[in-house]
C-alpha cells in the first residue's frame, strides 16, 4: 500500500511537471492555483472530446472561468503558447454562461456554489469538460473536482458525468484520480 502511494505522489510531480517546466528553478513552491491550473491544462491533455465538439479540425480548446476568477494570471500564464496537437487555448472568463459562450473545458469558481445545481443541469448533455474546487463538486454531478489534502492540491473525477457529456477520460488521469460517483 505505500508503494502504491508513493507511486501515485510520483505520478502527480510528474504530471504537474509536464505544465510547470520551469518550476524547478523557482525559489519558492507554486501557489495553490498555480498548481490547479497546470492540472487543468493537463486534464485538456487526459481528455478526448468528439469530433463534433469543435466546429473544425484547427479549432481552439476553449476554457471558460465562470465566476470570480481565483487565478489571478497564473491561468493566462500556464496556457500561454501552449498547444494540443493542432488546437491552441483560448481562455474566456465571465459571470454567466452566455458571457462565456460555448466551451470546452469550464472551471466553475466557488463563487457560483449557489447556483451550481442549475449550471451543472444545463451542461448535462454537452461536450464540457467540468471542473471546479467547490466542495464534493464531483459527487454533485461535475466531472473533475479539486479536493485539499494535507495542504496538497489532489482531484476527484466522476466517470459518469465524463460519460453523459461524451467525453472520454484516460485511465492514466483516472488512476490519479478518487473516483467517486454523484448524481
Amino acid at each position: 500500500m505505500a508503494l502504491l502511494g508513493k507511486r501515485r505522489s510520483f505520478c502527480i510531480v510528474a504530471l504537474l511537471a509536464l505544465a510547470l517546466p520551469a518550476w524547478g528553478a523557482q525559489e519558492k513552491a507554486p501557489s495553490e492555483y498555480e498548481v490547479k491550473a497546470a492540472y487543468l491544462f493537463n486534464f485538456a491533455k487526459f481528455t478526448e472530446w468528439p469530433a463534433a465538439a469543435f466546429p473544425h479540425e484547427n479549432a481552439s480548446i476553449v476554457l471558460g472561468v465562470l465566476g470570480k476568477d481565483p487565478f489571478g494570471g497564473f491561468l493566462d500564464r500556464t496556457f500561454a503558447g501552449q498547444k494540443l496537437g493542432s488546437r491552441c487555448f483560448e481562455i474566456r472568463r465571465g459571470a454567466r454562461l452566455e458571457e462565456i459562450g460555448p466551451c470546452h473545458i469550464l472551471f466553475i469558481c466557488d463563487s457560483e456554489s449557489d447556483r451550481l445545481e442549475g449550471i451543472l443541469e444545463g451542461l448535462r448533455t454537452l461536450n464540457v469538460l467540468t471542473v471546479s474546487d467547490i466542495e464534493k463538486f464531483a459527487a454533485s454531478g461535475g466531472t473533475l473536482g479539486f479536493v485539499m489534502d494535507e495542504k496538497k492540491v489532489r482531484f476527484e473525477a466522476n466517470p459518469e458525468a465524463a460519460q453523459r457529456a461524451g467525453l472520454k477520460l484516460s485511465s492514466k488521469l483516472l488512476k490519479l484520480a478518487r473516483v467517486v460517483k454523484g448524481k
